[in-house]
């Protein structure tokens, strides 16, 4: 017999991708269901590194503490040919973000803690669910699940498909995946084992020679590493490096590092895969919606495949709530078109840096270091490499921006920064104001407000109060009278770094996205156009 239940919104996969979408919808009061075929959670490791932009997604949701607490942060690499030191990678010492750092954890550990996320949202995981086909409707999705004991027909508002690459959802909509940027022709292999070797917890490791890479990424566990490497055809060929053979990648260790003294132990999560990138032609059908790998696949070379998954989901979550209560259901096609060029993007940057990686000729090899250690001690290119890898440069601006054009415009992050609350003068950040799933009104006075300045942004401040929307007025000084408004939070820039980060010169108001994107830079007397884009994004469920 076939129930016959129904939801607004049905995710298809519960890796992180899925559970961070869940999450972001149950804040929003959206009733979601997750299933997944898979009869329990990942056992092993997989995607490793967390940077910092997708930090700051999951400190919006809550969970980003959970996470650091028992990952290991990493703020440089190290590169060498046997043992010799070719170039050190730092991250430059920066007050951008509260984690300015990667994050290395298994992602078992990151699914386990959006798990017990949506958990405590209300939400839960249905595993061993499994969808077998669906058809669209005018106003939803009726989809087919069969599990062990149970044959289900689900009336959907929206479908997300966020079943990895090998997505039935894609496949079902019949979209293309197509293959994009460089063949890359590779072939990886990886474990987590244990190195009896004294190397930094704080950094990642990689070793050259004519074969290729191998790199070493720590993990919280004392001397536990994953260890992964991209086999050269010559190794290909003999068919030594691709079973699960403890003695095999000691071998492949040690060719590439020159180093016979270490011990590998326990190795697990052993792993054979083909670089794959692929990136679909349209991110939405009707009322199904891809995200994360089962919209674009990257070679893991930067590790930010999973990364910019959950950054589609944190995208995607504020535009289907709009949809469903009440909003027009285009603001779901700014998804792709802002997120799919982000994918084209990675596709670019990341075959280009397994290229790098890729070099056998020792020569040119030599040459690559020679010309890394010469830029990476230039400042401002090694600020640049810490904003892409850190993926904090990610903008949804469509107006061409110059690099010495300072400030923020439309679609970009919004920039973060430590400030003082008022009235007891509390060490914070911006962006911990920000938190929540609504969009906010952040109010740039500079000095401290004339009467003409607080009279002018009073009325966004008042208009966004009334629809609910956090506000914070910002100043440079502390005059002792602000900070009084009711609902409006007063924070001190001090040095102004908020201000200048920004780029204003005069009091003007900032329309913040739900997901921490600029919507509208506004001067202050435009009361009317701010109040637009407020309740563009945001319907108080409240006064619906």
């Amino acid at each position: 017999m076939t129930t016959v239940t129904a939801t607004d919104v049905l995710v298809v996969g519960a890796g992180p991708v899925g559970l961070t979408l869940a999450a972001d919808l149950l804040r929003r009061g959206v009733d979601v269901r997750v299933i997944d075929q898979a009869p329990g959670p990942a056992s092993t490791s997989r995607a490793t590194s967390i940077t910092p932009r997708t930090l700051e997604v999951l400190d919006d949701l809550g969970v980003a503490g959970a996470l650091v607490d028992t990952g290991v942060r990493i703020t440089d690499t190290e590169a060498y040919a046997g043992a010799s030191l070719t170039f050190r990678i730092s991250f430059p010492p920066t007050d951008t973000t509260r984690f300015p750092f990667l994050l290395n954890t298994s992602q078992r550990r990151t699914e386990e803690v959006l798990t017990d996320l949506v958990a405590t949202s209300g939400g839960c995981v249905e595993r061993d669910r499994r969808l077998i086909g669906f058809r669209q409707e005018r106003d939803g999705v009726v989809v087919q699940v069969a599990g062990p004991r149970v044959s289900e027909e689900i009336r959907a508002g929206w479908v997300v498909g966020a079943d990895g690459g090998r997505s039935t959802v894609r496949r079902t909509l019949g979209l293309p995946f197509r293959g994009t940027g460089a063949d890359l022709e590779e072939t990886i292999v990886l474990a987590d084992v244990l190195l009896d070797r004294d190397l930094a917890p704080d950094r990642i490791y990689s070793w050259f020679n004519e074969d290729g890479a191998l790199l070493a990424f720590p993990f919280s566990e004392s001397g536990r590493w994953r260890v992964t490497a991209a086999l050269s055809p010559e190794e290909m060929a003999t068919g030594r490096f691709t079973k699960d053979s403890l003695g095999r990648f000691t071998e492949l260790y040690r060719r590439r590092t020159g180093d016979d003294e270490t011990r590998l132990s326990d190795m697990q999560g052993f792993s054979v895969y083909r670089v794959n990138q692929r990136v679909v032609d349209h991110y939405r059908r009707g009322r199904v919606v891809l995200a994360g790998d089962a919209a674009h696949v990257h070679t893991p070379a930067g590790g930010l495949g999973m990364n910019t998954g959950i950054q589609d989901a944190y995208s995607l979550g504020w535009r289907l709530a709009l949809a469903l209560t009440g909003g027009d259901d285009r603001v779901v096609d700014d998804y792709e078109r802002e997120r799919r060029p982000i994918a084209e993007g990675l596709l670019t940057s990341t075959g280009g840096l397994q290229r790098l990686y890729g070099i056998r000729d020792r020569r040119v090899q030599r040459a690559r270091d020679a010309t890394l250690r010469t830029l990476l001690d230039l400042g401002p290119l090694r600020r640049a490499f810490f904003l892409r890898a850190a993926q904090l440069d990610i903008t949804y601006a469509t107006a061409r921006r110059w690099p010495w054009q300072r400030g923020v415009g439309v679609g970009d992050r919004v920039p973060d920064g430590p400030v003082r609350r008022r009235p007891d003068g509390r060490p914070t950040w911006l962006h911990e104001h920000l938190r929540g799933p609504r969009p906010a009104l952040v109010l740039l006075h500079g000095a401290p407000p004339t009467r003409d300045d607080r009279t002018a942004l009073d009325g966004p401040a008042t208009r966004a109060a009334g629809l609910g929307v956090p506000v914070l007025r910002v100043i440079t000084a502390d005059d002792g009278v602000a900070g009084t408004d009711a609902g409006v939070t007063t924070l001190i820039d001090a040095g102004g770094t908020v201000h200048r980060r920004f780029g204003v010169a005069t009091p003007a108001a900032v329309v913040v996205r739900p997901d921490a994107h600029v919507a509208l830079v506004a001067a202050a007397h435009r009361g009317a156009d701010v109040e637009s884009a407020l309740r563009d994004l945001w319907i108080d469920p409240v006064r619906v």
